[in-house]
């Protein structure tokens, strides 16, 4: 991100250019299906690559870092196993993406699996939200109240949007994963 100057912008930092040479190179074979910026880790762009089965993180012209990063899955590794985001969770055909406020959890749309997740990005626990959709594809993260959220999924095979209702624990857990009994 660079060389925005509009006072409006929401990312405050820039925008992506037009110009490919700005993204990594190693992200060329991948199939990038959404993005989401992680606005309370500095900005960092996360990135959903259905075609190998991972949540990237990319490195951006002003970060110096590498071009990706895995956060969550096994590169070209499908999947379905949670745990360690890392090491043992596991992902098949990710579709989509919501990251839930400064508590830093990540939710999930498998179409391979056909489940929603959601990961701790403080903890790197990733533990299964529901289950049973027919091909989820779509996410969003409402807020209902001061503490309430519910998350919305398209299931595109049902043709149907189902309200998911958060309890406010999750959001209190961020820092050590998803509340004990609550995933589905």
């Amino acid at each position: 991100f660079s060389g925005c100057t509009k006072p409006s912008c929401p990312l405050q930092c820039g925008r992506l250019a037009g110009d490919t040479k700005r993204l990594p190179a190693n992200v060329a074979g991948a199939r990038i299906v959404a993005l989401e910026v992680d606005y309370w880790q500095n900005r960092r762009l996360l990135a959903v690559d259905a075609a190998r089965h991972v949540v990237l993180l990319l490195s951006t012209r002003d970060s110096g870092g590498p071009g990706s990063e895995v956060v969550w899955g096994s590169l070209g590794s499908a999947g379905d196993a949670d745990g360690e985001a890392r090491a043992a969770a596991r992902l098949s055909v990710p579709t989509a993406l919501a990251l839930a406020g400064p508590q830093r959890l990540l939710f999930v749309a498998e179409s391979g699996n056909r489940k929603v997740r959601v990961l701790s990005m403080r903890t790197s626990q990733v533990l299964t939200v529901a289950s049973g959709f027919s091909e989820p594809r779509a996410l969003a993260l409402v807020p209902i109240s001061l503490i309430g959220w519910e998350l919305l999924v398209a299931d595109a095979a049902a043709g149907t949007v189902v309200r998911l209702p958060l309890p406010a624990s999750a959001f209190a857990y961020g820092a050590s994963g998803w509340p004990p009994g609550h995933a589905q």
